[in-house]
C-alpha cells in the first residue's frame, strides 16, 4: 500500500520539475534506487516506502532522499553538474559558495514539496 503518494510541480530556478513518489510498479525508473532526477524530462521520481520496510521513520528517509534529489536537480538547473569538478578530499569553495547562494530558494522548494506531501497524507 502506498505511504506518501506525491504528484506535485515546483519552480527550480525557474524552471517546472514535477516530483512523484511513487512505487516501482509505478516508475520503473526505481528499480535499484530510491530516488532519480531525470534532466531531461525534468522529473523527480521517489520510491513510496511500503507498509513492511524495515525504517523506523520512513517519512524521515523520504524527505532525505526528497533532499537528495532536490539538489541534483538545482546543479542541473544552474549549469553545475555537467562541468563539477569532483575531488577526492577536502571542500572546494566552489561547493560551499553555492551550497550557501542556493540555500534559500533550495529551503522554499523542499518546504513546498513537504506541506504538499503534509496536504496528501490528510
Amino acid at each position: 500500500m502506498a505511504r506518501f503518494k506525491l504528484d506535485t510541480t515546483v519552480s527550480i530556478l525557474g524552471t517546472v520539475w514535477a516530483v512523484r513518489i511513487c512505487t516501482e510498479a509505478e516508475e520503473p525508473r526505481l528499480k535499484n534506487c530510491d530516488g532519480f532526477t531525470d534532466k531531461t524530462t525534468h522529473v523527480i521520481g521517489i520510491r513510496d516506502m511500503p507498509d513492511d520496510c524495515s525504517l523506523g521513520n520512513p517519512l524521515d528517509y523520504v524527505k532525505k532522499v526528497i533532499r537528495h534529489e532536490v539538489i541534483h536537480a538545482f546543479m542541473f538547473e544552474s549549469g553545475l553538474a555537467e562541468n563539477w569538478e569532483h575531488i577526492e578530499m577536502g571542500q572546494e569553495e566552489l561547493t560551499i559558495d553555492w551550497i550557501a547562494i542556493q540555500f534559500p530558494k533550495i529551503q522554499s522548494v523542499i518546504k513546498q514539496i513537504y506541506d504538499k506531501l503534509e496536504e496528501v497524507r490528510g
